[in-house]
């Protein structure tokens, strides 16, 4: 990908896609009470998951609505902004991804076998000047494969890549350079679902159950671990270590959805970053806003795009909280900027809770210790 500029910006997001009309936010059981998502099957919505709800905080506007409330601010900002691209860290649609089975349309599965695509993404998107058109550089979280199965419509997500000029997603890990005029930067993808295939016993989150009879794609539920999740992460790993060790890139950005220590804690990575230096780890999965830095590798998760109730607390009013966003980054030769914009309150302003700039790995080589920030 080649964009014709020495700085630009580019928009990163997560768990984004809500469910039921266009915009409207799948409540979260036991995050907050008194609104039950609309078309949600008894298999989530249980009597535990009710009698959690009901004691949670009262749902608000903005719980209601979030995924709407972040995207009015994503075109907002787009006007001025122009991002050239948007990075997508997971968690498409909730609460089970899209509603249609693993490997049901073969190579050429429908373009929306469902209609999410169209509420979810489509008209809650588009007609945004500055945003229309660009394309979502995505990665697949824990919900597009069922939450807690791992036979719903993932593959079709993949598929989509084909079929729309504004989404990319050629595999479950995968890569891209984008080239500017006098820098570059080199985008990891990775599949992080290792994370939720450990523990079996834990129902509400192992992703490899509940159908012991289906098949995907040459994987069965007892492989589902080790050939869907596994791996998949060293697949990836093996892909960074071979782009990073050769990379003249001024930034190295790794993008997935299980939060940041997934992979800063991760002895491959570690040394990596020793080696060829990771200038920053987007993730989501974790639902709310949130930006560190964790053995010297910065991190943002960006798990508050709206698709899901926050993990936040209540949401303020004049929206100066973490609960719902997206990040708006800026970028150049030797730095990286980014906002992190929130769902900008009942009054729709633009609300930016924290800004913070980064030195790219490369620039940092090349100035006194001293100065390096």
């Amino acid at each position: 990908m080649c964009i014709n500029e020495t700085s630009a910006h580019f928009f990163g997001i997560g768990d984004w896609g809500g469910l039921g009309q266009p915009g409207h936010t799948w409540t979260n059981p036991g995050k907050c009470s008194g609104h039950q998502s609309p078309i949600l099957t008894a298999e989530h919505w249980t009597a535990a998951a009710a009698n959690a709800s009901a004691m949670a905080r009262p749902c608000t506007d903005a719980d209601i609505w979030a995924q709407k409330y972040v995207a009015r601010q994503m075109r907002k900002v787009a006007v001025t902004s122009k991002p050239d691209y948007v990075l997508n860290v997971g968690d498409n649609f909730y609460p089970g991804g899209v509603t249609y089975g693993c490997g049901a349309g073969g190579n050429n599965p429908p373009a929306d076998p469902s209609g999410q695509w169209k509420r979810q993404f489509d008209e809650v998107y588009s007609n945004s000047p500055g945003l229309d058109g660009k394309p979502w550089m995505s990665v697949l979280g824990n919900h597009d494969y069922g939450g807690y199965t791992w036979v719903n419509a993932w593959d079709q997500q993949i598929f989509q890549t084909w079929e729309r000029d504004n989404w990319i997603m050629p595999g479950q890990f995968w890569s891209r350079k984008v080239q500017y005029l006098d820098f570059a930067v080199d985008y990891l993808f990775l599949e992080s679902g290792w994370v939720d295939v450990q523990d079996p016993g834990d129902a509400n989150h192992y992703i490899c159950q509940k159908a012991p009879k289906a098949t995907c794609w040459g994987v069965t539920q007892e492989t589902c671990p080790e050939k869907l999740f596994r791996s998949q992460w060293s697949g990836g790993a093996a892909m960074a270590e071979k782009i990073l060790s050769a990379s003249t890139s001024e930034y190295h950005i790794i993008v997935t959805h299980f939060p940041p220590p997934t992979v800063i804690l991760d002895n491959g990575f570690k040394g990596m970053h020793d080696k060829y230096g990771i200038d920053l780890v987007l993730t989501g999965h974790t639902h709310f806003q949130k930006t560190g830095v964790l053995n010297g590798i910065p991190w943002i998760i960006s798990g508050g795009g709206g698709g899901v109730t926050t993990d936040a607390g209540q949401p303020n009013d004049n929206g100066h909280d973490l609960t719902y966003g997206f990040v708006d980054f800026e970028i150049n030769r030797t730095h990286l900027k980014y906002d992190m914009q929130t769902w900008g309150g009942k009054a729709a302003e633009i609300v930016i809770e924290q800004t913070l700039t980064l030195t790219s790995h490369k620039h940092k080589q090349s100035l006194p210790q001293a100065f390096v920030i």
